[in-house]
């Protein structure tokens, strides 16, 4: 990703954004001075009061599989952790590509129990092989079910690693979110398979639709609010894609850079479809029509340990189109700080979240390259989940899992989860 560059005029308003975010400093200073009951920075985290719906899912299931440093007496456990396998280099084409490739769609044939549709967008550009992997839970339509309502959200994420310099890593970028998306399937494969009667094996609506019978197991976690909410059965869907050939081979430019994401936006773009309405209309459509949000994550949990790096993980709303959605991950952020699970100290309470800040909203336009791009040129609506300014770490060897922050990481994977499951069963 790279800061698009803008004429003197538009930059004002980052002008006048970073005075404030100086403000916001020594602010933040005066709180963490303090004896840790002053809680005035803590921006939205009043919470709505409906509270993390799956607390106890969370408490239970992200050590171990978040975890970014195992103890030694758990390395043999290890293979139940989604974050550690991106602790590795991932050129695209090399054989460590490949080996996180096989690891991914593994993770979504056989750890998970839906049948989740897999495409695999192979090609090659600038003498390179790249992949995307699309990942789908989508409700099952046949022609006189489908309307424009059947819109599906997108979780996007690339899990390639820069070529130069050698050996880099890219734990922040973004090995960190790619973990985060594969705990977030886990999350929601579990709430959807999951048998809501004790006293017989049924066939749910919800499993039915995607081709699953779900069978009568041990009520671990409450789920019983989830299905009393959502009586009909249904559910909206979703697709996870992991790109590749998001960074340049040798320098960013509109040609060296982003590569699968411009790859599949086109692919989309001219995948065109005929849908009946229930009306009887026929229209004309294309697979990004069918896009109602799509969410990006990049450069997620990178360490705190420094008042400016804390203030450097903020992530502001960029679009005006998406800040209903970023409004809702803002309000899960605050029930985040309420919950048990929340770390106390005053510094890792400190919201990466801020409605209130329209500094960006307000240029109508994209001013950071992303794998986002080519879908908001064709005018797909964007929430795009970077902080602002970039991380210290970032294109550097420093971007390593030993500077990645366990706070943000398992905060960004509730907060994400959260929001996806609010928004299928809404």
């Amino acid at each position: 990703m790279v800061l698009v560059r803008l004429p003197l005029l538009l930059k004002l308003p980052i002008i006048l954004w970073f005075f404030f975010y100086n403000i916001d400093i020594i602010r933040c200073e005066k709180i963490l001075d303090n004896d840790g009951n002053n809680n005035d920075w803590l921006l939205n985290s009043s919470g709505s009061g409906l509270g993390i719906s799956q607390l106890k899912y969370h408490e239970e299931n992200l050590y171990k599989e978040l975890n970014i440093i195992p103890k030694k007496d758990e390395e043999e456990k290890s293979h139940n952790n989604l974050i550690l396998p991106f602790n590795g280099t991932r050129v695209p084409g090399s054989l460590e590509s490949l080996k996180i490739q096989d690891y991914i769609i593994n993770h979504f044939n056989n750890t998970l129990k839906l049948n989740w549709t897999i495409e695999l967008d192979n090609f090659q550009e600038n003498g390179y092989n790249f992949t995307n992997m699309i990942f789908s839970l989508l409700p099952g339509n046949n022609d006189e079910d489908t309307n424009m309502n059947d819109k599906y959200l997108v979780l996007a994420v690339h899990y390639d690693t820069m070529i130069k310099p050698e050996g880099f890593i890219g734990a922040m970028d973004s090995g960190a979110s790619c973990g985060i998306l594969l705990y977030l399937s886990k999350f929601i494969d579990t709430i959807y398979s999951y048998d809501h009667d004790d006293d017989m094996e049924v066939t749910s609506t919800l499993a039915y639709s995607i081709g699953k019978k779900w069978h009568k197991k041990k009520n671990i976690y409450d789920f019983t609010k989830l299905y009393d909410d959502n009586s009909s059965g249904t559910f909206k869907g979703i697709k996870i894609i992991f790109f590749d050939g998001e960074e340049a081979i040798e320098k960013w430019s509109d040609d060296d850079s982003i590569y699968g994401s411009r790859h599949l936006a086109k692919k989309w773009q001219e995948q065109k479809q005929t849908i009946k309405l229930k009306n009887g209309t026929i229209i004309e459509t294309n697979e990004l029509d069918n896009i109602e949000v799509f969410v990006l994550l990049d450069l997620l949990g990178s360490k705190s340990d420094t008042l400016e790096s804390i203030m450097g993980q903020r992530v502001p709303s960029y679009y005006s189109e998406t800040h209903m959605h970023y409004g809702l991950l803002s309000t899960i952020e605050g029930e985040y700080f309420e919950s048990n699970i929340s770390s106390r100290m005053e510094s890792s309470r400190i919201p990466v979240l801020d409605p209130s800040n329209l500094v960006f909203e307000q240029f109508g336009m994209s001013v950071i390259g992303d794998d986002h791009l080519p879908f908001y040129d064709y005018g797909v609506p964007i929430l795009h989940l970077i902080p602002y300014p970039f991380p210290s770490s970032w294109h550097t060897m420093s971007d390593t899992f030993a500077n990645l922050d366990q706070e943000q990481v398992n905060r960004w994977a509730i907060i994400l989860s959260e929001f996806t499951l609010s928004w299928m069963s809404s």
